[in-house]
């Protein structure tokens, strides 16, 4: 019995001593933690500044997943956001957010997605923004149209374009005639639209396409358009169309007569 007993020990110990000397498993490539694979967002550097323009610090800048984020630009328009398993629930992606008191600001194209990934790259995002626009009878406007401006894709029913601006026009008076003049400093082929705002729904008014050489025109704003807050559109369309590489940015004048 002694003998028997002595023989299992001398096996256990061959069994022990293999498993021992077993080269060690690679490490899971997302990594695991009780056996299930972790989810987290890349780095993600990223910069608020105006279009065509310097930076834009002190903006909220909200990260969104299964749960949200938020953190500031700093002077240099700057916000550093290091990986978060807090905002994956698995393979999703993450949008954002931005707002500033005093800007229009656009997120970015840019889309995130949560990665079991170990050390990812880090991911850099721009944010642009602009003062907005209005223009008021009386008060002509210039602005600049580049292709540092952003695409404007609204909701349903109204006019895509980009690189693009929009001018708020607002609620003109009731009965009576209106009128836009524009002129620019072409000769380039810029687009407008007018959209209207009513209960809450986006409505295509009309649509400009100005002859090749034209650097003026008159757009009418018929009576029956007054119940609208209206916009005005100006630059390309969303198509794939860029102004020409290394032109300066085109100016435009807006004169809104009621």
């Amino acid at each position: 019995m002694a003998q028997r007993l002595f023989q299992l020990a001398i096996i256990a110990g061959l069994i022990a001593s293999a498993g021992c000397n077993r080269p060690p498993a690679a490490p899971d490539p997302g990594g695991s933690i009780g056996g299930s694979v972790v989810y987290a967002t890349p780095p993600i550097r990223g910069l608020v500044r105006e279009i065509n323009g310097g930076p834009i610090g002190g903006a909220s800048i909200r990260v969104t997943g299964i749960r949200s984020l938020l953190v500031e630009s700093n002077d240099a328009g700057i916000f550093v956001i290091p990986p978060s398993t807090d905002l994956c629930g698995g393979n999703n992606t993450v949008r954002f957010e931005a707002s500033k008191a005093g800007y229009w600001l656009y997120p970015p194209a840019t889309t995130i997605t949560c990665s079991s990934a170990v050390n990812p790259p880090e991911v850099t995002v721009e944010i642009k923004g602009q003062r907005p626009l209005h223009a008021v009878s009386g008060a002509p406007i210039e602005i600049t149209l580049s292709n540092d401006d952003v695409n404007s894709l609204d909701e349903e029913g109204g006019y895509p374009c980009g690189p693009c601006k929009v001018v708020e026009l607002g609620k003109l008076p009731l009965g009576q005639p209106a009128v836009i003049l524009v002129d620019w400093s072409g000769p380039v082929p810029i687009h407008f639209w007018i959209e209207g705002w009513a209960s809450w729904e986006l409505v295509g008014l009309r649509e400009v396409i100005l002859s090749p050489g034209q650097t003026a025109t008159t757009l009418t704003i018929p009576v029956e358009w007054r119940g609208f807050y209206l916009n005005l559109k100006v630059g390309l369309p969303n198509d794939g169309s860029r102004f020409p590489a290394g032109t300066p940015p085109v100016s435009v004048r807006i004169e809104l007569k009621t």
